[in-house]
């Protein structure tokens, strides 16, 4: 019989029937040790048109005239890859004198440190790995985007089709001015640079073309081969005195000539002051008296643009852009266009031309 202190024996420390043996009883293995439960989160992925000649000259019959612009797939977390090296646990068998070792309720254990509460551990039968919970999905605004550019691709594509419609008819598109306001672009009737001699002019004596425009140098009106001038029209020519007394003397415009010493006249001069008659039968009648304005460019080759507006009967006259005043008379209802001079001056005459409304 063996002694029961013997620390050798059976019943000493290691020995199978020493009562702290794990396992507790005779030929049974020692209980191995539980290991602690581990689980570990997976990290997902991440991603990311006149005359062939002109009248001549013609003496005024107002001679003397006094001074006048990936996204990453929504964030799929998928469960977490098990943590290699943690293989679930098998199931420890029945050991005499031990009640069978129960599972964890699911409902109840948390690991440790991990904030998802409910979320089964890993490694026990069919419970998922661990896993972040999915992040929400950001709003695209890719949607907004991509109808916005379809939406000018259509329309591209609408006023494409129309454009072929109409060339395939053999018509362009007319634009349509709807502004009551825009002033109708006049017709040209006649113009002249005057800076180039012509067959339209006298070229001669007192009437000559020069390098610097047509010269008149006496008391004579020059005609032009304008077409005669109807109810509606519009006179302008861009004059100058060149040489000679500036005070009462004039130049300017003649206009519906009708015949010899019949026609109507707007004249200025170098000293600001301007007169309209006509001359009927050679005998001249004021329309407006002599006046002054300070529209007009005094002095020696000081330039002037004159006007005339003529529509029916009434007629406006304007210098530089300025409107000097206005007159009505029905005497001569058409005519000729010409340029007058005066005596002892020399006045030079450019750029002449008549419209009509459009």
């Amino acid at each position: 019989m063996s002694n029961p202190y013997d620390p050798n024996g059976p019943n000493g420390p290691g020995g199978p029937y020493n009562p702290q043996t794990p396992g507790g009883a005779p030929g049974q293995p020692a209980q191995p040790t539980t290991p602690g439960w581990q689980g570990g989160y997976g990290t997902p992925g991440q991603a990311s048109g006149g005359y062939g000649g002109g009248y001549g000259q013609e003496t005024p019959g107002y001679p003397g005239y006094a001074p006048q612009s990936g996204y990453l797939p929504p964030q799929q977390q998928p469960g977490a890859p098990q943590d290699p090296g943690y293989a679930p646990q098998p199931s420890y068998p029945t050991q005499p004198g031990y009640p069978a070792q129960p599972g964890y309720p699911e409902s109840t254990y948390q690991q440790p440190g991990y904030p998802q509460a409910g979320y089964p551990q890993a490694g026990y039968p069919g419970a998922p790995g661990y896993g972040v919970p999915p992040t929400p999905k950001k709003k695209s605004s890719l949607p907004l985007i991509l109808g916005s550019i379809g939406g000018a691709v259509v329309l591209c594509c609408v006023l494409s089709l129309v454009g072929l419609a109409l060339l395939s008819r053999g018509g362009t598109p007319t634009t349509v001015n709807n502004d009551p306001t825009a002033t109708p672009t006049p017709v040209v009737i006649y113009q002249d640079t005057l800076l180039t001699a012509n067959d339209d002019w006298v070229n001669e004596n007192e009437c000559q073309f020069k390098a610097d425009g047509y010269h008149i140098t006496d008391s004579v009106i020059c005609y032009s081969g304008a077409p005669d001038t109807t109810a509606d029209a519009v006179i302008k020519v861009v004059g100058k005195q060149a040489s000679g007394t500036m005070t009462g003397k004039y130049y300017g415009l003649v206009f519906r000539r009708t015949s010899k010493g019949n026609y109507y006249s707007f004249q200025i001069s170098s000293d600001g002051s301007w007169i309209v008659f006509k001359d009927v039968g050679s005998s001249a009648t004021d329309l407006i008296t002599r006046k002054t304005s300070s529209a007009i460019r005094t002095g020696l080759n000081a330039t002037n643009t004159l006007e005339v507006h003529m529509t029916g009967t009434h007629f406006e006259f304007y210098a530089n852009g300025t409107k000097l005043g206005a007159a009505d008379d029905a005497t001569f209802s058409a005519g000729a266009i010409g340029l007058a001079g005066d005596t002892t001056i020399d006045v030079a005459f450019t750029n002449f031309l008549v419209t009509k409304p459009a």
